[in-house]
């Protein structure tokens, strides 16, 4: 029998699925040059997706407000490895902007991010231009996106910028100069996407030192559970030749990872850029309940609703290297502590004293994901760690 909460987040879905149905437009598309004066008039040609009324290219927009979606490629891709995006997010009410700078070999990195940025800023100005495909149809809210490279350039193009609504990042790669000291000087809400099994940029070097490092005290990092790198975009030769070496390869397919990141992109989105809370709260039960992925969240306005089921424990540090603590309140209800590998491989179990923490001594311990698991009669309480 299903419970009432269950049954409620059921509902919430169904009721969620309804509202997406009922705005479904058709894409239209564009290429545009657009220029940037502070760069020696940089040329940043851009391939837009957006809502119409009638699907094709140059066709009129449909009627209404959208955000701007701003989306970097990974390293030597192309934007129509991204497909899977704009016929998911455009129907729903989104304009997706792809620029196709920095494809070579030898990218910019640092002048992709700033792309990137400006894109955001230009569709606001042609909002306001009367002979603009885009006039009085741009949103206030907008995120900048992007894989791989490009996921790395999202931190460079929103350090020190409060423009952007949102940033969102697949797989973000460690850039020059550097994402994760770009973090430091990012302060809009993050979410960062990661697979467990990629060996291409592995998350423990990768997206969770920028994850720790982001400035924004509402970010989030969803791990899933036996993903890869290039599966967050569509068949990519280059790609899948820079992944075919990778030992494990991921769990799921193409499909699978795909549609875990689209169910929490669409919720994600449309909260912090249509602001439906109804999407925040499935969201948020969605976290908790899923069994396709693991996640850190640090996000300071928390409804109480949602804090009280969190995990009464913390862990730190994450990452770490020769030891972690695990804090907890005296009196909690668990008894015992379980730490498992990535491997399904026991490396600590002991009982819980009556004390406020527990130190455990990891020297031994090999680099990658560990799980740390409190044990009571009626149940567990679980979090994932990282050494590095």
């Amino acid at each position: 029998m299903l419970s009432m909460k269950k049954l409620f987040l059921l509902l919430l879905l169904a009721f969620a699925a309804l509202s997406v149905a009922a705005q479904n437009f058709s894409i239209g598309s564009t290429s545009v040059n657009f220029i940037d004066p502070e760069r020696n008039n940089r040329v940043i040609n851009t391939n837009i997706y957006y809502p119409a009324e009638t699907a094709g290219q140059n066709v009129p927009l449909a009627s209404g407000e959208f955000p701007v979606i701003a989306f970097g490629h990974g390293f030597v891709m192309v934007h129509t490895a991204y497909e899977f995006l704009w016929l998911d997010l455009v129907p729903k009410g989104y304009i997706l902007a792809f620029p196709t700078t920095e494809g070579s070999i030898s990218p910019s990195h640092l002048n992709f991010g700033l792309d990137l940025a400006f894109i955001i800023s230009k569709m606001k100005t042609e909002n306001l231009d009367e002979t603009s495909l885009f006039y009085e149809a741009v949103a206030e809210t907008s995120a900048i996106m992007g894989h791989s490279m490009g996921g790395g350039a999202a931190f460079l193009a929103c350090e020190n910028n409060a423009e952007p609504t949102t940033m969102v990042t697949f797989a973000a790669a460690n850039t020059n100069p550097s994402s994760i000291q770009a973090a430091a000087n990012v302060n809009i809400p993050t979410l960062l996407f990661a697979g467990e099994f990629d060996c291409v940029t592995p998350p423990i070097q990768h997206q969770y030192p920028m994850y720790e490092a982001t400035a924004s005290q509402q970010k989030i990092i969803i791990d899933i559970f036996g993903g890869g790198h290039c599966y967050f975009a569509d068949y990519n030769f280059l790609c899948s030749l820079g992944e075919a070496s990778c030992i494990p390869q991921p769990l799921i397919n193409r499909e699978q990872q795909q549609s875990v990141t689209l169910d929490f992109l669409s919720l994600y989105f449309d909260f912090m850029l249509k602001n439906n809370a109804g999407s925040w709260q499935i969201f948020q039960d969605s976290l908790q309940s899923s069994l396709r992925i693991d996640y850190l969240m640090d996000w300071n306005t928390l409804s109480a609703s949602i804090q009280k089921d969190e995990p009464s424990f913390r862990i730190f540090p994450n990452p770490f290297r020769s030891n972690i603590i695990v804090e907890f309140p005296v009196g909690m209800p668990y008894d015992s502590i379980i730490v498992w590998n990535s491997l399904g491989q026991e490396m600590h179990k002991a009982l819980l004293q009556n004390g406020s923490q527990c130190e455990i001594d990891t020297r031994s311990w090999q680099k990658g994901a560990y799980v740390v698991m409190l044990v009571s009669k009626d149940g567990i309480a679980r979090k994932k760690v990282f050494k590095r």
